[in-house]
């Protein structure tokens, strides 16, 4: 048996776009969580058909991201079973192309759309503890104003964070987890709002001029 490469950087287009997916997101969470899986296995937890499966777990097969591990017999049938292709999957920090800056915002909007759905679910369980030490399901966002030394600092605390808790051990006992980290510029930069300061005036300009001429403003 093979052994899985600790870490896999996940850079190229293929990669990026073979994650652009709620689904496939689903899928490798279960692996991640579960270990080693069969289609059929992965379908009954994620509560889906196998058939509804088989496409994106060949997307990710394709992709590199997953790989067979081995092959069993189930009631006189041959099945694949699937291992995630390194025990921590990791999206790249530089080194990017623009096309892949555009599966990114794609994958983030699965995460969060992933998420979501997770969040809601959990609020539906009335056993979920909102409050307190053990609590389940957590809401918050938070603005921040941070000069670029302490935007360092700051991703060196998170960083951190991910790190200590991502080499946490898994037991028989534990229950799965999911944490969705978004971090996004909560407004444009100074020359990007100059910039559209200067366009909304002039759009301005030009729709009052419009209008003093009897004409529809330009949109």
């Amino acid at each position: 048996m093979s052994t899985r490469a600790r870490t896999r950087l996940i850079q190229s287009n293929r990669e990026l776009r073979a994650l652009a997916s709620t689904v496939r997101l689903a899928l490798v969470e279960r692996l991640d969580l579960d270990g080693p899986a069969s289609v059929r296995e992965l379908a009954a937890g994620l509560g889906r058909t196998p058939s509804s499966l088989y496409h994106h777990v060949a997307v990710l097969e394709r992709a590199g991201l997953l790989v067979e591990r081995e092959r069993r017999r189930v009631a006189r049938r041959e099945e694949a079973v699937y291992a995630l292709a390194a025990n921590r999957l990791r999206l790249a920090r530089r080194g990017v192309l623009p096309a892949g800056r555009a599966a990114l915002a794609q994958i983030g909007a699965a995460l969060l759309r992933h998420t979501g759905r997770a969040y809601v679910r959990s609020l539906e369980d009335a056993a979920t503890a909102l409050d307190g030490p053990r609590r389940e399901a957590v809401l918050r966002l938070l603005t921040l104003r941070l000069p670029v030394a302490r935007l360092r600092e700051f991703n060196g605390d998170l960083d951190a964070f991910i790190e200590r808790w991502s080499k946490e051990p898994p037991t028989a006992e534990a229950r799965g987890y999911r944490l969705a980290l978004v971090l996004t510029p909560a407004e444009p930069r100074a020359g990007a709002r100059s910039r559209q300061s200067t366009r909304s005036s002039r759009d301005g300009r030009q729709g009052r001029a419009g209008r003093a001429a009897g004409r529809a403003p330009k949109i």
